[in-house]
């Protein structure tokens, strides 16, 4: 039986922080990976299509949003609601803002409210998600201190009959993801002993799911909100795509715990996974615009070379550009302020 009373507090401990540093350095490694497959790629091939994409973008932003969920339960139990926030505007915002500004000025795009207003919701639609999702459940847990999850659960199912504009389609798709990941402290102890249960019930889910793969399962394509559209139809897209995001993170967890004994890995993994926040901001700015001066059409016939050679070349190449440029900015405080979160 499994009582849902008092979280179980861990100590952020060192084996345990380089666990999720490298589950972080895996995420975003993949992010930059699926983002290769979309822009560095032959004119006229369609991406959604490609088997590599289709595994990556069924989990790869959910397991993101658990892990974010997962560490911000921490920041939940020690902080007051208006330190919560102000924190989450810094480490969050502020970066966004400073980087879409930056850019505007080396492209020469009007600075105004209109087009800042955008470049915080947009470009780097995750954090802007998370900076949604964290506040919400700040709120949620200022309203219903015991159990803010059922405020959140009902601002959740409330979003799904309201428009998708601003982002909010993506919002709505990492909530459940966001408060599993609050949520699984509660429930540490019952996944411990059933994991192998759990993740081998899990792969099999996965696997099978991705077989039924369609083109409309991306919430690119057919959003979240239930407004305006064929209910049923609707409903099937949103169930099966939660399924297969919660089937694909569990069965990764599952096989990424193997991994705790291949230390240099471990380690090589983690080390990417301090810089998430500016991977994850730079190489959306930069991706496309270099893959812009890169011709591989002669390797993209065969889809061996093409998936498991170029685009993660070419993913590694961007990953270590974009550590080195958030080295550089580590060095002072005002950029490590306005660009890095202070971190």
């Amino acid at each position: 039986m499994v009582i849902m009373s008092q979280p179980m507090l861990l100590k952020k401990n060192n084996e345990r922080m380089l666990f999720i540093d490298s589950i972080k350095g895996l995420a975003i490694f993949l992010v930059c990976w699926g983002h290769s497959i979309q822009f560095v790629k032959k004119a006229g091939v369609s991406f959604f299509e490609n088997p590599l994409f289709i595994i990556i973008y069924s989990f790869h932003m959910p397991l993101f949003m658990i892990i974010s969920g997962y560490l911000f339960f921490y920041s939940l139990q020690r902080n007051e609601m208006g330190e919560l926030i102000k924190k989450k505007i810094l480490q969050l915002m502020l970066p966004s803002a400073s980087w879409f500004i930056l850019e505007s000025i080396l492209i020469g795009r009007n600075i105004n409210i209109p087009n800042l207003r955008y470049g915080l919701i947009f470009p780097f639609w995750f954090l802007s998600s998370l900076f949604f999702l964290s506040i919400t459940m700040s709120l949620s847990q200022a309203v219903y201190k015991g159990k803010p999850w059922i405020i959140f659960s009902v601002i959740f199912f409330i979003s799904l009959f309201f428009g998708d504009s601003w982002n909010m389609d993506r919002t709505k798709f990492m909530a459940p993801y966001f408060l599993l990941g609050v949520s699984v402290h509660y429930f540490i102890n019952y996944i411990r002993s059933n994991k192998h249960k759990l993740g081998l019930v899990s792969l099999i889910t996965w696997i099978v799911m991705l077989f039924f793969w369609d083109k409309s399962d991306y919430i690119y394509i057919t959003k979240m909100s239930f407004h305006g559209v064929e209910f049923t139809k609707q409903l099937k897209v949103v169930l099966f795509r939660y399924a297969i995001g919660f089937a694909g993170c569990f069965s990764i967890m599952y096989l990424y715990s193997y991994t705790s004994k291949l230390k240099l890995f471990t380690l090589f993994a983690s080390s990417l996974g301090i810089y998430t926040l500016p991977i994850y901001i730079i190489s959306t700015l930069i991706l496309s615009r270099i893959a812009n001066y890169i011709d591989i059409t002669t390797y993209c016939d065969n889809s061996i070379i093409y998936n498991f050679i170029i685009t993660p070349i070419y993913a590694f190449f961007i990953i270590t550009l974009c550590i080195l440029i958030a080295k550089y900015l580590k060095k002072t405080w005002v950029t490590r302020f306005l660009f890095l979160g202070g971190r």
